[in-house]
């Protein structure tokens, strides 16, 4: 079950953002900020990613927090 997500900066500053819908609303709101530009990466078999966001010249990197059953996730 997906819980939110979790935006790390490249200077090592952390968000969480606690709503599973629409992460890039909420980091703008966290950084009082109204427009961002998405970041994107190549991955060794050619495609490409969207991982995250600059906001206000911060690259923030997007990760899913998921619930943990603690048995594997079975």
């Amino acid at each position: 079950m997906l819980l939110g997500y979790m935006a790390r900066s490249n200077f090592g500053t952390t968000y969480h953002l606690t709503d599973p819908k629409a992460p890039r609303k909420q980091l703008l709101a966290k950084c009082g900020r109204q427009h961002a530009r998405k970041v994107f990466v190549d991955t060794t078999t050619g495609e490409t990613k969207h991982i995250g966001y600059i906001v206000g010249g911060v690259w923030f990197t997007l990760y899913e927090v998921h619930e943990w059953t603690g048995k594997g996730g079975k």
